[in-house]
């Protein structure tokens, strides 16, 4: 969605560019375009993204053979190898990650990173590498801010996959210190370990519902916890993104992705003491927790809408 359809859309939208995506029928049923459906369209571009499986590589081999001239950009917003031991794909990307990714790029003209250090890792791989960070779609998600109101108990939360079970076990006693004075809401994972001390947990929805559902959470004081290991250096701001447009005030990890353009949110080490310290000063502070949320909305909405973005996605997909 943020790398593929966004983008295409916003430039169709823009008159910069006409785009047709092509979706799974469902999860197990694919309708993956032949290479000859590519050499009817005869397209200027064709994009495509994470194609590491045994099919997808097999067609990119077929579109190269039969449409030599046409320009492939793939399209990458992960490590595909290195992953943490936690990782629930850890074992197969262990194995194969890295040598599906290479061929990949290497049938592609062109990669479309998220982060610079994706660069770093995949700029060998094919001769043309761009970075092009996430951005938001403001007309899906420029309608959730509002002013928050003073309640005795406050909600504290997270969002996130299933791929964060580390990063969130690392902050335990966090969760646990805090448990007889804030709400402690989940949504998309939690560990077992972490169950008995929260309040709420939501499962995760489509992207059709995520923005909105996101927003039901309601919360006063988001966190956003990453180990600091490989595969997280090379992830995007995303979760503090979206966070920032609900207007939500952050505790992160100091790592690579959260200071990407500096955004107005605490930065702490991964030690215990430090996250119960910056938890604790939002949780007492209603002033700081206001002037914080409103100003990582406005950081978002000044350097990370599509609308202001709409040209760099131009560049980095036809230039």
């Amino acid at each position: 969605q943020y790398r593929v359809v966004d983008p295409l859309n916003a430039l169709q939208d823009a008159g910069l560019a006409q785009s047709c995506i092509v979706f799974p029928v469902t999860h197990s049923l694919y309708r993956t375009p032949t290479a000859l459906d590519i050499t009817r369209v005869n397209p200027d571009r064709m994009i495509v993204q994470h194609s590491i499986g045994d099919a997808h590589l097999q067609l990119l081999r077929d579109y190269r053979k039969t449409n030599p001239d046409l320009f492939t950009i793939q399209t990458v917003d992960d490590l595909f190898h290195d992953l943490p031991q936690k990782h629930h794909l850890h074992n197969y990307h262990q194995r194969e990650g890295y040598v599906r990714m290479r061929e990949a790029m290497s049938l592609c003209d062109r990669v479309i990173v998220s982060t610079q250090p994706l660069v770093d890792v995949y700029g060998d791989y094919c001769r043309d590498v761009r970075v092009m960070p996430n951005c938001l779609d403001d007309r899906v998600w420029g309608e959730f801010y509002k002013t928050p109101t003073p309640r005795s108990r406050l909600r504290v939360g997270w969002a996130g996959a299933a791929q964060h079970l580390g990063d969130l076990e690392m902050i335990g006693e966090v969760v646990a210190r805090f448990k007889d004075e804030v709400d402690w809401i989940f949504m998309g994972m939690c560990p077992d370990s972490l169950r008995p001390y929260i309040k709420e947990y939501h499962p995760f929805v489509s992207y059709v519902d995520y923005p909105a559902k996101l927003a039901s959470l309601d919360l006063d004081i988001a966190i956003a916890p990453l180990e600091d290991n490989p595969f997280n250096r090379c992830k995007s701001n995303l979760r503090l993104l979206e966070y920032g447009a609900m207007g939500w005030p952050v505790v992160c990890s100091d790592v690579y992705p959260f200071r990407t353009a500096h955004p107005p949110v605490l930065h702490v080490p991964n030690e215990k003491d430090a996250w119960i310290e910056s938890v604790r000063r939002l949780i007492d502070d209603s002033a700081l927790r206001h002037q914080m949320g409103q100003q990582l909305n406005q950081w978002v909405r000044d350097n990370f809408y599509l609308s202001k973005n709409t040209d760099k996605w131009f560049s980095a997909i036809f230039d």
